[in-house]
């Protein structure tokens, strides 16, 4: 604790040498900010101990814990926007957004689960959307679901199924194609 400023406080700015990029990282008592002036790497430490696993990443947004409409925070990930344009010289691609289990060396691949909030009330618990992305001129994006192929002579590949929840008093929900 600080006893001049009442507490800590980090800001740390400047401009990238290779361009006029600027950065910034701030941390202090409401907040904590990164802005770099390039790419950002963010890796977890390896280990090589035996029966122990690499060190984890861990983003969480922070809990609403006031009682009076207090909500969770979100998390929101996005990829950068293309502003190239073929009068500009040529066309930008949108960044992409790869989200990828590890691979295993002999053992079971990680899996990857999406699992929306429960709701305690008597309100929806939330949803999940999967959506592609519209074009102005083309077609919009298509969506893929599909399980990998086994390369092992006599295996299958994995199963597929669609399923609604179970519902204990009403209705289990609908599945809905076309």
């Amino acid at each position: 604790q600080d006893p001049i400023f009442g507490g800590g406080h980090l800001e740390v700015s400047g401009s990238s040498i290779f361009s006029s990029n600027q950065f910034r990282l701030i941390v202090n008592s409401t907040e904590a900010t990164l802005k770099s002036a390039d790419r950002i790497d963010m890796t977890a430490g390896d280990s090589n101990q035996i029966n122990a696993k690499g060190g984890s990443i861990s983003i969480s947004g922070g809990a609403g814990t006031n009682l009076n409409r207090g909500s969770g925070g979100d998390i929101f990930l996005q990829a950068g926007r293309g502003h190239g344009t073929s009068a500009g010289g040529g066309i930008g691609l949108g960044g992409k957004v790869d989200i990828k289990a590890g691979a295993s060396i002999s053992g079971q691949g990680g899996g990857i689960s999406m699992i929306a909030g429960d709701s305690g009330g008597n309100l929806s618990g939330g949803h999940v959307h999967v959506v592609s992305g519209s074009s102005m001129l083309g077609m919009s994006g298509e969506v893929r679901i599909e399980t990998a192929q086994s390369v092992s002579q006599g295996s299958s590949s994995g199963g597929m199924s669609l399923n609604t929840g179970n519902a204990s008093t009403g209705n289990s929900g609908t599945i809905t194609i076309g």
